[in-house]
Parts: C-alpha cells; structure tokens; sequence
C-alpha cells in the first residue's frame, strides 16, 4: 500500500493475482484514488472501471512478461474509457518490478492527484515535474524511444498550463513533432493501436 503525500487516502498495489484486489477495491470505492497493477489487468472482462470514474491508474509489466498482452488491453481499454493511465514496461519477466519504476510509478499518480487537487503550480509539483522531464529527455535522443518520451511531455503538457513550466514543455513538444523521425514514429505507433485495438 502506498500512502500518497496529496491524499490522505491510499493507493494500492499487488503483483499477478494480487494485483486483481486493488481493482476490485476501487470498483467498489467510488473515491478510491488510484491503482498500480504489476504484472496483470482488472479482475475479469465485466469488472472494468466506467468511463466517469476518477480513477487513476499506472501499470507496470515486464517486457517478457506473459500477461504483457493483457496490460497493453488495460492500456486501451482505459483510454478509450478517456480514463488517464500509465503502462510502464520493465526489461524483465513477470516478475515485481525494480525499484525504478515503482517510484515512477508512484510519482504519476501524485502528480495526476496533484494536477486534479489544482497543486499543479505548487513548488513541490513542479519539482516532480522536472524529474518527469528528465525522465523524457534522454528518450527522445533514441529512436526507438523517441515516442515514449514525447508521450511523457505531451502527457503534462496542457496540465501545467498555468505553470511556469509551460513554455519549456510546450516548447520541446513541438520541437519533437516537427522533426521527421517523429512522425515516421507516430505513424508507426498508429499503426500499433489499431492493431492493438
């Protein structure tokens, strides 16, 4: 259970199976405020969040992982839900994930928390926010994970409209949607999501 600095409620998380609970927690808690599913989805086909939830969601899976297929299922059907989530993926198998990325994991869903509290412009927030732009920035720089970092950007983007972070986000996302690498690999991640879906 992880304890959230900007809520006084708790977000939950569990591997394989266990990862299963904190969803049924949350169907059944209108203001449960979030989930960290490791290693597998929701709980069957019929326990899915709706679309009006507040729900906050970040899965993490190994890249070897043989439910990989399952979070990527997650993945679409909370955006299509317009439900705003996270899938990280771990080089691995299914296994819990490193410490890494349990922490970025974490860091999400108190930044989305903060973003929904209107916390977004408090200094504590934008400090959270630069670690999500260092996170980015080294992607950006290679190929294959070019579209992962823009995603991180374009993600925080229009929620610190009001911050002085901003310019320096807006700014670098349309630097990277300009570049021809960027739209090879925007057409190729289209390509994906259909299939996908």
């Amino acid at each position: 259970i992880l304890a959230m600095v900007s809520n006084p409620s708790y977000d939950a998380t569990g591997f394989s199976g266990g990862a299963r609970v904190p969803y049924s927690f949350a169907l059944n808690k209108k203001d449960f405020p979030g989930v960290i599913p490791c290693g597998a989805s929701f709980p069957s086909r019929t326990e899915v969040p709706v679309a009006n939830s507040k729900l906050l969601v970040c899965g993490i899976v190994g890249v070897e992982c043989f439910n990989l297929p399952e979070m990527f299922g997650m993945e679409t059907t909370l955006r299509t839900l317009h439900l705003r989530n996270r899938l990280l993926v771990f080089p691995g198998g299914h296994a819990w994930p490193p410490e890494e990325y349990a922490y970025r994991a974490a860091r999400y869903l108190e930044l989305e928390a903060r973003c929904k509290a209107g916390r977004a412009g408090e200094e504590s927030s934008l400090a959270l926010l630069d670690e999500e732009f260092a996170l980015a920035e080294p992607l950006l720089g290679e190929g294959q994970t070019l579209y992962e970092g823009y995603s991180i950007l374009k993600e925080w983007e229009p929620l610190f409209k009001d911050t002085p972070r901003h310019e320096k986000f807006a700014a670098r996302v349309a630097q990277v949607e300009a570049s021809e690498e960027f739209k090879k690999e925007d057409a190729a991640n289209q390509a994906v999501q259909k299939v996908r879906e």
